[in-house]
């Protein structure tokens, strides 16, 4: 380190030899011929799951609730609108921390803003503590959302360094 201070001093630049791989070991990533590249070729395969997975778990959660025998959650599909917005909040918290982690980069930084927003609504519209808990449980998962696509990504980029070193 004291030498390479020594030079920066003097001006000098040290020489570096950075070895260019001639093949490329990547060549089969590119697109194929005749595909015509567009945004939409990405943002209907990811909607497409996103709507999928919500009718689903809508329709499984629906559906075991309607199978069971807790009467206060079967009201609550009967009843007015105004009973469904508490119904739906967990769901809301989720999204939006979904959103958030992935806008901003950080699930730290999202469970920081939303657990102060989300806590005091909760007890606001029900203050049973099994409802705000799985409100609290809505932020957090959705907060974690944007670790599990980000590791998505590092997995992809260490296997292929793993390739290129073995």
């Amino acid at each position: 380190m004291r030498k390479a201070e020594i030079r920066a001093r003097k001006g000098e630049k040290e020489q570096l030899e950075v070895a260019i791989d001639s093949t490329s070991e990547h060549s089969d990533l590119g697109p194929k011929e005749g595909v015509k590249l567009n945004i939409w070729n990405a943002i209907i395969p990811i909607g497409t799951l996103i709507i999928s997975d919500l009718v689903a778990f809508y329709s499984s959660g629906y559906s075991s609730i309607m199978a069971g025998e807790n009467a206060t959650l079967i009201q609550l599909f009967k009843d007015a609108p105004l009973s469904f917005t508490a119904f739906l909040l967990p769901s809301i918290i989720f999204i939006l921390g979904s959103i958030i982690s992935f806008a901003t980069g950080t699930y730290y930084g999202t469970m920081g803003i939303l657990m102060l927003l989300a806590i005091p609504l909760a007890y606001s519209i029900n203050p049973d503590m099994s409802y705000i808990v799985v409100s609290t449980s809505a932020v957090l998962t959705g907060a974690i959302f944007y670790n599990l696509i980000y590791d998505i990504d590092h997995i992809y980029r260490n296997s292929n360094t793993c390739k290129k070193v073995a």
